[in-house]
């Protein structure tokens, strides 16, 4: 449907190459958290867990919906939880993520949430360390 989009997959972004390069086992969190197929399609180049999507009705998709929010005080916390070491933000994508947020085109201001370190920027991508203490999500697994 238009308006068509086009993923240009001629050159792997940095910030992808950057991740690929980092020694360890983690996750990434890629927001806005949603089930966006370019972050699915990137993962093949960096090879790391991604926190990212979860089936409808799971009790994945109901941690997912309590750190939909980035600056939720307990998101940094429960990413922490899952393991994840760094969070990818990509602040073009909550101009059209339709899942992304509940206030589309709404910009979230990362850089005061607390739990979450500043490491790199790549062009409008910007990459941020999870420093936050685990915090366990506050839904029950009963599915």
């Amino acid at each position: 449907w238009p308006p068509f989009r086009v993923t240009d997959v001629s050159r792997t972004p940095p910030v992808y190459e950057w991740l690929a390069k980092q020694p360890g086992d983690f996750a990434i969190a890629e927001y806005p958290l949603s089930n966006n197929y370019e972050y699915l399609f990137w993962q093949r180049i960096y090879q790391k867990p991604l926190v990212n999507g979860a089936a409808s009705g799971t009790y994945a998709d109901a941690v997912r919906k309590e750190i939909v929010d980035i600056t939720n005080p307990k998101t940094a916390g429960i990413l922490r939880w899952l393991g994840a070491k760094y969070v990818i933000f990509h602040p073009g994508n909550y101009l059209r993520e339709n899942e992304a947020t509940a206030v589309i085109g709404q910009i979230p201001d990362i850089n005061r949430v607390t739990g979450l370190r500043f490491v790199r920027e790549f062009g409008k991508v910007k990459v941020y360390k999870v420093v936050a203490k685990a915090v366990k999500p506050g839904v029950r697994q009963s599915f």
